[in-house]
This record gives structure tokens, sequence and C-alpha cells, in this order.
């Protein structure tokens, strides 16, 4: 993946707000949400906004997305890792939310409508427009808007034609509502996409890989999460635009643990430098279901997951600064009984045993109990939401719909269980 880094910023001076030295930010710039990307086609929900040879044509794209640290100063990452064409972009802004109703809830989080006051242009040395080579990633100059910690920032694009082909980068099932309007041209300074013509939603991130920040508090560092589905905010069943999984902002979600070690140095090692202290992990869950349930097949996926996390402790611990490793037991996936309608299709026996066999390896590996080569700190995440006499089976009220997704509740009594000091304490250097 190629990354492309603009000259320096030739962007308007700031706003009279941001004037005084205490807004701005300490120097260092730390990741303040960020997301796996991959490839998709929106021509098979968004018909409206594609034509047979381009995606997105004349569309204004509204998304929002919530930063985990209180800052001044933003720069975005925008990909086009998955594109088939160059992506050409008109114009990209940022701007506050503003606070709308959704399922009698009124939150910033998935709104079209942003304050006015707040609207700044992104620009890429000096530019308010930017074109973005096929797999490439491009780091926007710096942009000075005022966000507190857990807040959310619209982010807006627009795409004069569009990019070619049917396959965009995005990041699948948001958390958020995301807008679109076409036809009404360049919206992202519009103060709601609401009013403008042909308005659609749809619950995806489209192009934005990360905002970093440079935050007002100097010992801000970022924790990354590395998971499935189940990091990925449970399932698209769990509310919307509420941030209801038990964590958010920087998460990189994949379908399967083995396949993660390829892309680790680029999502986590090679981000050292934008203050990942902390990994969490939680995989290995679709592993379990998508290999085939046969003796033979599961003890090779358990040698093979064994030599995932490994590399993964690797990796982490020999980065410069060192980033300390926090696992998790993998959670249960069997219904209590095979009626339970509906039933996770690939829960069986064998699985199980490798799920369990995998557990017990995890905590043999928890550095808490003087492991010198294993993880930093483990949560047993599997004991936290098991029935209390049943390790097999998740608790009913902890189960979002099939046994395997936990619900607002479990995802709460996840983050509960969670030593706040595996996430705080500086990595040690031995």
């Amino acid at each position: 993946m190629e990354v492309v880094t603009p000259p320096p910023s030739q962007a308007p001076s700031p706003p009279e707000t941001f004037t005084k030295p205490a807004d701005f930010g300490c120097g260092r710039w730390v990741d303040a949400w960020a997301t796996s990307l991959r490839p998709d086609r929106p021509n098979e929900y968004l018909k409206t906004h594609c034509t047979e040879h381009a995606t997105f044509v004349g569309t204004t794209v509204r998304q929002t997305v919530g930063v985990s640290v209180a800052t001044s100063i933003i720069r975005l990452r925008v990909s086009n890792e998955y594109g088939k064409a160059v992506l050409s972009l008109a114009s990209i802004t940022a701007a506050v939310p503003l606070p709308e109703s959704f399922e009698n809830n009124l939150t910033t989080a998935g709104s079209a409508t942003i304050d006015p006051e707040t609207i700044c242009d992104v620009t890429f040395g000096g530019r308010t427009s930017v074109e973005i080579p096929i797999g490439a990633v491009i780091l926007s100059d710096p942009v000075q808007l005022f966000l507190t910690a857990g807040s959310d920032v619209s982010l807006s694009l627009f795409l004069p034609n569009g990019q070619l082909g049917d396959t965009v980068t995005s990041h699948l099932i948001a958390k958020t509502t995301t807008w679109f309007t076409r036809g009404g041209g360049d919206c992202t300074r519009s103060p709601s996409l609401r009013a403008c013509p042909n308005v659609a939603s749809y619950p995806g991130w489209f192009f934005f890989a990360s905002i970093e920040t440079q935050p007002l508090h100097a010992a801000s560092s970022t924790v990354a999460c590395f998971g499935d589905s189940i990091t990925d905010r449970g399932d698209s069943e769990l509310p919307m635009n509420d941030y209801s999984g038990w964590t958010d902002v920087c998460n990189f979600v994949f379908r399967s643990a083995r396949r993660v070690v390829s892309r680790y140095s680029i999502l986590v090692i090679a981000r050292v430098s934008t203050g990942i202290r902390v990994v969490v992990v939680l995989m290995g869950i679709n592993d379990l279901g998508l290999i085939p349930a046969t003796p033979r097949a599961q003890d090779d996926l358990y040698d093979r997951l064994i030599l995932a996390y490994g590399q993964i402790i690797a990796k982490c611990h020999s980065a410069t600064p060192r980033v300390a490793v926090v696992v998790s037991t993998l959670m249960p996936f069997i219904p209590p009984s095979d009626d339970y309608p509906p039933p996770w299709p690939l829960s069986h026996p064998l699985r199980e045993q490798t799920r369990m066999r995998i557990n017990r390896w995890i905590r043999l590996k928890d550095g808490d109990g003087g492991v010198t080569d294993g993880f930093d700190h483990l949560i047993d995440w599997a004991r936290v939401v098991c029935e209390p006499d049943n390790e097999y089976v998740m608790q009913g009220r902890y189960q979002l719909s099939d046994y395997l997704h936990p619900s607002v509740e479990g995802c709460r009594a996840m983050a509960e269980a969670v030593d706040l000091r595996y996430l705080t304490d500086p990595p040690s250097a031995e």
C-alpha cells in the first residue's frame, strides 16, 4: 500500500477562536479514530448514486465518526486502497455535527446537519482538490477544529464525476449513518444534507482510514483493538448511532485471525509513531467457524492460530517504543439447545473443543502470571459472559440474537471487566 504525503500546508490562517497558545496540541500526532477498510460495491444498495461505469457520480458523502481525545488540530488519512481507478475529490470539509433525533434519542452521531460556523476546508498541499492513485493513502494538511474528548466530527466529501468502476474503499456496517446527496452540486458546506436533492443514507464509512490529532494532553496515546464483528459493534442489530459496542474509536476488524498477520505491520507497527501503545486482541471465532469441523482441520487451525498470536506478540514487543498486547479469551458460541431459533449455523462440538484449547493456551500465556514471552495482560471475557454453571453457553441477557454476538448489556459487561490500568500503564521495556 502506497502512502502519499502532500507538501506542507498553504492553508489560510486559522479562525480567531484558535489563536490562544493553550488551544494548540502537544506537538505530536496521535490516532483519535481509525478503522479497517475493504472493497465494497455501493451500486448494489445505492443505485441512484451510481451509474453503469462509475460510483457516487456527482455525489456528496457526509459521515460522522467519534474522536477519543480533546484536540484543536486534526489531519485525515484518505484511502483509495481498493478502488479500481484514481479517486478524484473536488472538496472535503470537516465540521462539528449538530444533534438530530434518531429513534427518540438526540445525538450528533449519524447526523446529516453541521454547525456552519465550524466548517473547515481540508486541504492537501494547500489545495482543496486531490487525486489519489489506485492503492494509495494520502495524508491531509493539518486542520484547526476544536473537538472535545468523546465528541463527533462530521466529514463531507464531493466526487464530481464519481469513481470509475464498481468498487470503492469502505468499512462495511459502520456505527453511524452516512448520508448521500446527488444532483445539487458540491454540498460539502451545506448545513444539512436533508435539504439537498436525492438524499439517501447507509450505515457505512467510505474512503477515510483514520483521524490523527495533536491532543491537548501530552500523555495521550492510542489503544488499537483487533477483532471481528464482536469488536466491530457486535452485529448490525445493535442500535445505530449510539456507540453501544464494547469499544469504539480505533478498531481494526478482520474476518480471520490467520490472515491478520500480513496486514498487522501496516495497521499497528507502522503507526506506533501516531501514538499506538496498547493493542487489544479478540480474534479467532470466525476461523473456528470457517474451517471444517473435522479433527485434522481443527488441529491444524489450532496450530495456525497459536502461530498468529505469537507473531502479534513478537511484532508488538519488538516495536520502538514497545507496544503492549492485551488479549481476550474466545467467547462461547454454542446455543442452549439444538432447536434454538436461530442457532449459529457453524456451531459444532469440535469447534467448541478447539475454542477451549485456545483459551487454555491464552491463559497460560498471561504475562500477569509471570510469563515473559506471552501477552502483557489477559481479559477473560469467556468467563465474564458465560453461564455461571456452563462455560459453553453465553448468558441469555448477554447475547444479542444468536448466542454469539453480545447484546448492549453484554458489551457493557465486557467493558466493565477491563482493568483500565492495562490500557494506561506504559509498557515495560523488558
